[in-house]
């Protein structure tokens, strides 16, 4: 949930948007959480207060969620077409644009544990 208030322009993003910390994915839905990222880019405001991180005065909160979902459903989605083991993805080198977001990478190998065998069940039909 997101409230925005209309009279002083501020978005609050609640656990939808994490600012310079990396997200956490527990129960995590990336395409949903991509989707709800794009609405939350239609509307106006001034200031955003995210669930985690500073506070931001522009978009560029949400594009850099955006670009780390968009990266991580990648990377998991490949690693698992190629046969990759849960514990190869958690040594992937991660990427030089992430690395100022804080707990990079504590919260990359959770979301390998949270989120890997959805992606490896794609890949890996069940024949009984």
């Amino acid at each position: 949930m997101a409230i925005l208030d209309h009279t002083t322009g501020v978005l609050f993003s609640g656990d939808l948007i994490f600012h310079k910390r990396t997200l956490t994915t527990p129960h995590a839905d990336i395409h949903k959480w991509l989707s709800t990222i794009d609405s939350l880019y239609k509307l106006t405001f001034s200031v955003l207060i995210p669930g985690h991180g500073p506070v931001s005065q522009d978009k560029q909160a949400l594009a850099e969620m955006t670009d780390y979902l968009m990266w991580l459903d990648a990377t998991l989605r490949e690693a698992a077409n190629h046969g990759s083991s849960m514990t190869d993805v958690m040594q992937l080198t991660l990427p030089e644009r992430f690395q100022s977001n804080t707990l990079l990478k504590q919260e990359f190998t959770k979301s390998v544990v949270h989120l890997f065998s959805r992606y490896e069940n794609n890949v890996f039909k069940r024949v009984n």
